[in-house]
């Protein structure tokens, strides 16, 4: 996948996690909605997320 470069070059300020810059920036390349419990990613603004622990 060509994914390890945009996950290393995401918008804005977001934590190191290499596995959540993959995962980050694969949302953003195929442009879908991350369903998530982490805060982090729930806490960044340049992907559209869904809290699946509904807070």
């Amino acid at each position: 996948m060509g994914l390890v470069v945009p996950s290393t070059q995401l918008p804005g300020n977001f934590h190191r996690d290499p596995a959540d810059q993959i995962i980050v920036a694969t949302a953003r390349s195929i442009q879908v909605r991350l369903l998530t419990a982490d805060r982090a990613i729930l806490a960044y603004e340049h992907v559209e997320t869904i809290d699946i622990q509904g807070q």
